[in-house]
């Protein structure tokens, strides 16, 4: 933050855009540039107390006691989580933990349909590459489901890596003759040719 006013009803909140990437032991890094953001706010009176102030910039800003993975998608929970040393407790979606692993009687999915990611503006000006690895659940219908973010990059390709991968379409994996659901990785990789 650079600057905060308030002016009437209003708190403006001035400062740079910060973004964050991951080197190469997976340590997010944040970096910012000269963009100028300013996030407007409108209070609840025209002589706010210190107590709607502190509410209304908690509501953007994350404090000292919050955890990140609360309010990251639910793709990169497990990864900040991790990062954080927290456990997480059993998704609401608890069948989508029940899978076959590939191996021995169970064949592994085959991609059929791959839609490519795309660069996210921010990383293509910055020239910046790699590899993005999620895991995810094939589905017995071929459907790729609970995208996680095992190896983030950051500057918005992880977004673009669970966008692009959540459309991709499956021939399942079967055991027995039948289809059945699998955890697999994939990895999706951003390069500048």
């Amino acid at each position: 933050m650079k600057r905060i006013k308030r002016h009437g009803r209003g708190l403006q909140i001035e400062g740079k855009r910060v973004y964050i990437r991951f080197d190469s032991k997976q340590k997010p890094e944040r970096l910012s540039d000269e963009k100028k953001v300013e996030i407007g706010i409108e209070l609840g009176s025209d002589q706010p107390n210190a107590d709607e102030v502190s509410s209304a910039m908690n509501s953007i800003f994350l404090r000292p006691t919050e955890s990140i993975s609360e309010i990251v998608p639910e793709y990169s929970r497990d990864y900040f989580d991790k990062l954080e040393g927290r456990s997480r407790s059993a998704s609401a979606n608890d069948e989508s933990r029940h899978f076959f692993k590939v191996g021995g009687e169970v064949s592994p999915p085959v991609v059929v349909k791959n839609v490519g990611a795309r660069f996210s503006k921010e990383a293509r000006q910055a020239r910046y590459q790699g590899i993005v690895t999620l895991t995810l659940l094939v589905d017995a219908s071929g459907e790729a489901r609970d995208l996680q973010i095992t190896s983030p990059l950051g500057m918005g390709l992880d977004e673009k890596a669970v966008e692009a991968v959540s459309s991709w379409k499956f021939q399942p994996a079967m055991k027995n003759g039948g289809p059945v659901p699998v955890q697999i990785a994939v990895q999706v990789d951003f390069h500048i040719y």
